[in-house]
């Protein structure tokens, strides 16, 4: 009897663990139809003691409530989890990690993470240890939590050596953030900010240039117009179909990829789909048959030359930043690598800034782009200096007079 129970029992856990790995719901909106209960009637079909069980055992001892299986995930999880930090707590020493995360409820959570070496690989691992919910985002309760939690899981926290987060305040904070205060209670824990999170703001500040964010918001729109309306999508999908050039660039994409908000890096693949398939008439041509209000509005912001200057220009930049942001937040990657890979991009970047054969070459593009959509090249309007002009001109006819303000203004001009 023991050994039919173990049986059956495993054939539970085992479809548990698939739903686990497979990363999909065990129950659905009916349970008597959820994916845990198909696939273990599924398996039932080559399981003759399984398959007797469902079938004739008494329904209070069939272990597939939803409450016995709540319990199945927990051990399971618990099992995982053990394991985990006795391997970090072999390790010697551990760095902290821990990053905000927001659940499909809009709850607010961290995800906590540990980082060491494993000594039988000698090779550097990043685990994830769980979630920590928390009714405040102040570094003292996030830091009480940290440890808490840390020590309720059983990891050593005394070996801990490193701890790394995001630049806000609560967490980077030198007095009231949390690694100050894990540092008050930890000494040896060195923090260090996320390098991929660095770089990451510091594109967005650089994005921060009025015509980037413009060229930015048009592309934006530009996506979310297709992907939110099913017959510009199928005029998208048809003009694209016709176009062999656009399709192969598009690496045969069938869409646009609308821009990502939070890791600004990823953005260059937005780009680069965009100018593959606007180049060969997909967009344009999707423009003039499915867009009217809003498109037109849209279409008038692609029809300006700097908007091509832009894209091309953001695109070659961030091409180069995609490969450092991945390697930044490879588990492999170390502090003496990050600094190297960031210096050669540096250079990179510093050389074909100062390089006008790259210059041309950006702007050909751009005006070859603008061309092949029937958009000549044209000089900036002057909309900006007539506006310091109506400016310096109310500014002299307050302090000097008619005559001098006429004068200066004509000079300026």
């Amino acid at each position: 009897m023991v050994e039919k129970n173990r049986k059956i029992l495993s054939g539970i856990v085992e479809t548990i663990i698939l739903c686990g790995k497979q990363n999909i719901a065990l129950r659905g909106h009916e349970d008597d139809f959820g994916n845990f209960r198909v696939l273990l009637h599924y398996q039932a079909k080559y399981n003759q003691v399984l398959f007797e069980h469902l079938n004739t055992c008494n329904p209070r001892t069939k272990y597939t409530s939803p409450q016995i299986q709540n319990e199945l995930i927990s051990i399971c999880g618990k099992i995982i989890t053990d394991d985990l930090v006795a391997e970090c707590n072999d390790a010697g020493v551990f760095g902290f990690m821990a990053d905000e995360a927001t659940d499909a409820a809009t709850m607010e959570q961290m995800s906590l993470c540990v980082r060491f070496v494993d000594k039988t690989t000698s090779t550097v691992r990043e685990e994830f240890l769980g979630f920590s919910s928390t009714t405040s985002t102040t570094g003292e309760v996030l830091a009480n939590a940290f440890i808490d939690i840390l020590t309720k899981l059983g990891v050593r926290t005394e070996n801990m050596r490193g701890q790394g987060y995001y630049g806000a305040s609560n967490m980077s904070g030198i007095h009231r953030g949390v690694q100050a205060r894990i540092r008050q209670l930890i000494p040896e824990t060195v923090y260090t900010h996320c390098k991929a999170h660095c770089l990451n703001l510091a594109i967005i500040h650089a994005s921060k240039e009025r015509y980037s964010k413009n060229m930015m918001d048009t592309v934006q729109q530009v996506a979310f117009a297709f992907s939110y309306s099913a017959k510009r999508l199928l005029l998208f999908q048809e003009t694209l179909a016709d176009d062999n050039i656009s399709r192969e660039a598009m690496a045969e994409r069938t869409k646009l990829r609308s821009l990502c908000a939070t890791r600004w890096s990823a953005r260059a693949d937005a780009l680069h789909t965009f100018l593959a398939s606007y180049s060969g008439h997909g967009v344009r041509s999707a423009f003039s048959g499915a867009w009217r209000h809003e498109g037109g509005r849209v279409q008038n912001g692609c029809t300006d030359i700097r908007f091509y200057c832009d894209s091309r220009g953001s695109r070659a930049c961030s091409t180069g930043l995609v490969p450092l942001s991945n390697v930044l937040q490879a588990e492999e990657c170390d502090l003496v690598k990050a600094v190297t890979d960031t210096r050669v991009v540096y250079a990179l970047l510093q050389a074909e800034r100062a390089d006008d054969i790259v210059w041309d070459s950006l702007y050909d593009k751009s005006v070859g782009i603008a061309r092949e959509v029937d958009i000549q090249p044209s000089a900036p309007d002057t909309l900006e200096g007539s506006r310091i002009v109506q400016m310096f001109r109310q500014i002299m006819l307050v302090r000097f007079g008619r005559e001098t303000c006429i004068f200066l203004s004509w000079t300026i001009c």
